[in-house]
């Protein structure tokens, strides 16, 4: 037997062993680092840029998908039946208009819960609007309509659900409200959407966020940024993130994740 060739053979498949394991080994190390960071990179490249996000729960996820709505059509009979203490006329078939016999005082203190008590009274299906914007120089108060608790619409624009007149003694004379009929979603079409914690993440990957800063106020909605001049009768929306930082407000679909350009409508 030719021992020098054995000898050769057996120490090249030893070393061709070990080669083999310290390639499987030097895999699993290379997968185990590629993982780990992963998970914590968002969190530390945060601390990194001092970017505070205040709200209690940011990593909360919820289920969602796209809600389609249409705007519902009134008749004077309609009025007559469901519109007490007031005078209610029709602009259009899908908006009216109603004056209070006896206007309603709106607290300073307290403009929310005023305006939610006034809402419960006076307004068809008042407690599905939510508070938007109080313009005192114009003396109007805007509110968008709520799907499941979140706001429904533009966000930048004029188009109110429902626009209150306040009087300069802060009292509610009158108001103009549209009415959209929800089409509930399907169980089958829900999915998780982005917590705001992954929503800010879009938002850091486009460098928008400088160092320093502070995410003060967050809101997850619904959206139609798809939507042309005019008031459609049938409309789609999907669920939008609205981040504000400083003077700035970012919004990032929460369901496929990028962000989204908002064109102010009127």
């Amino acid at each position: 037997m030719d021992w020098s060739k054995a000898k050769t053979i057996f120490i090249i498949t030893f070393l061709c062993l070990n080669a083999f394991l310290g390639y499987q080994l030097y895999e699993k190390e290379t997968q185990n680092y590629s993982v780990a960071p992963e998970a914590s990179s968002l969190q530390e490249r945060l601390i990194q840029q001092r970017v505070e996000i205040i709200d209690d729960n940011p990593e909360e996820t919820v289920q969602g998908a796209p809600i389609s709505g249409t705007y519902r059509t009134f008749d004077e009979s309609f009025l007559e039946e469901n519109l007490e203490d007031q005078e209610a006329d029709l602009l259009n078939s899908t908006t009216i208009y109603s004056v209070l016999e006896n206007p309603y005082k709106i607290v300073d203190a307290n403009i929310d819960a005023s305006v939610e008590a006034f809402l419960t009274r006076h307004v068809y299906n008042g407690e599905e609007y939510d508070f938007a914007v109080y313009n005192e120089e114009e003396g109007k108060i805007g509110l968008y309509q709520t799907y499941e608790g979140r706001k429904i619409d533009d966000y930048e624009g004029d188009n109110h659900h429902l626009i209150l007149d306040i009087s300069e003694d802060n009292n509610v004379e009158s108001y103009t409200q549209t009415y959209m009929n929800i089409r509930d979603q399907e169980e089958d079409r829900k999915q998780e959407l982005l917590s705001l914690y992954k929503a800010v993440e879009q938002v850091l990957d486009a460098s928008l966020l400088s160092v320093g800063t502070i995410i003060e106020d967050s809101e997850l909605g619904y959206y139609n940024y798809n939507l042309g001049e005019g008031q459609r009768q049938s409309q789609m929306y999907a669920p939008v993130w609205r981040i504000k930082a400083k003077d700035q407000v970012y919004y990032v679909d929460a369901l496929e994740g990028g962000l989204v350009e908002v064109e102010p409508t009127s």
